[in-house]
Formats: structure tokens, C-alpha cells, sequence
């Protein structure tokens, strides 16, 4: 199931250099729960990260059919790493003009308080995807650490694009 992931030399290079994304962690594939709870056949999980924090997170869910992976696009709509219970605020990007291939897909940003539209930079940026029997979760933090607070919209719609055309060259049922 790894290969469904992004590997290193898909990510667009601006992003790679400017956040200094080279360490790839190891993939995981146990989930922090059971996968019974989300009625999951399959999942895993790669990150990168900066010797200091995850900065980038990409999520693959596989499900036994179409139906369970709407059902569980629709229960988390902006994801399973970001909750906005927690006192965050997520703002949705109209993303139909990036031409993606999902068969269902949201882009939002997240912060403390909600962005008001348009959002051109912002602390962290999710993305989901629906994708037959499979739901793609991306999640991108800018590390204050590294002078970088904010990532800019077209730096995350580029790492989107990549990831949606990976996914719809590997994830079609």
C-alpha cells in the first residue's frame, strides 16, 4: 500500500527546499485507533519533517467500497488531522478551478481564527480526496521554527495537483 504515497521526488521542489522537507519518515500503518472504528480495510501514512516537527502528512484510506469511503469523506470533512473542536477554524478555498481528479475534494486552511476569503497564506493547509474506494487526507504546517509561518496558496495547490494526479493514477477501483 506504500505506493500509493508520494515518494520524495514527487514533491514539488520549491516546497522541499524552502521548508527543508528532505527527512521522509518512516510509513506508517497502524492507526491510532483501531481500524474497525472507522470501518478502514486498509491505511497508511507518510510524513516529512524538519529534525524538529512533522511539517507534511499525507494519509491514504482504503475502504470495501465507493459508499463507505463517501460515508467517511463526509464525517471528517476537513480531515482526520485536523479537528476544529479544538478551538480552531477551518475556511474552505473554492478549489474547482485547480482541475483536480478527485471525485470529491475540499482545500481549507486552518488557524486560530477564521481567514477571511481569499486566503493567499496561511499556518496550515488540509486537503481531502475522495478517490473511489479511497480517501486521501494531505496536511502541510509551516514551522515558525524556521522563520516560515505561513505557506503561500500556490505553493500547497502545487503539492495538491501532485498529489491528486498520483492518486488517480493509483487509486481508481
Amino acid at each position: 500500500m506504500a505506493t500509493i504515497l508520494l515518494d520524495q521526488k514527487e514533491l514539488p521542489a520549491g516546497l522541499i527546499d524552502r521548508y527543508s522537507l528532505a527527512q521522509r519518515n518512516p510509513d506508517v500503518s497502524e492507526m491510532w485507533v483501531p481500524k474497525e472504528y472507522y470501518d478502514v480495510n486498509d491505511y497508511v501514512q507518510r510524513g516529512w519533517d524538519d529534525d524538529l516537527q512533522w511539517l507534511l502528512t499525507q494519509s491514504v484510506f482504503g475502504f470495501s467500497n465507493p459508499a463507505k469511503a463517501d460515508a467517511e469523506y463526509q464525517a471528517a470533512p476537513y480531515g482526520r488531522t485536523f479537528s476544529t473542536g479544538d478551538g480552531v477554524e477551518a475556511t474552505v478555498i473554492p478549489a474547482e478551478e485547480a482541475g483536480l481528479g478527485a471525485d470529491r475534494a475540499v482545500v481549507f486552511c486552518v488557524a486560530d481564527e477564521k481567514p477571511a476569503l481569499p486566503v493567499e497564506r496561511c499556518p496550515k493547509w488540509g486537503f481531502r480526496g475522495k478517490y473511489g474506494s479511497y480517501v486521501v487526507d494531505v496536511a502541510f504546517r509551516a514551522s515558525k521554527d524556521l522563520g516560515h509561518a505561513e505557506l503561500e496558496i500556490g505553493g500547497f495547490m502545487d503539492l495538491v495537483r501532485a498529489v491528486d494526479r498520483h492518486a488517480q493514477e493509483k487509486l481508481r477501483d
